[in-house]
């Protein structure tokens, strides 16, 4: 079964979009990975900000168990949303 794994979302405004998310709706500040500042979203999850003009797409990452396919795929599902499914070692 998959999972959500993490969701990149591209922000106009970084610092009211990290104030937002970590105020208004709880979740905890992980840090910064490259571009992205990292939040919590749940015990498996993470929000992923990136700032608006980062290169890349926005995504929803879902993960997997391990059936034979590449550590990372994306494609479009029905209504062109870009989705990612990501494999893990466990």
């Amino acid at each position: 079964m998959a999972s959500l794994d993490h969701i990149i979302l591209k922000v106009n405004d970084l610092n009211a979009s990290v104030s937002f998310y970590t105020e208004v709706l709880g979740f905890p500040l992980e840090g910064v990975d490259g571009p992205f500042t990292v939040l919590r979203a749940g015990p498996d999850c993470q929000l992923q900000l990136a700032p608006w003009g980062t290169p890349g797409l926005e995504h929803y990452a879902f993960s997997v168990s391990k059936r034979g396919i590449a550590p990372t795929l994306y494609f479009n599902d029905p209504n062109k949303h870009l989705l990612e499914i990501r494999t893990y070692e466990r």
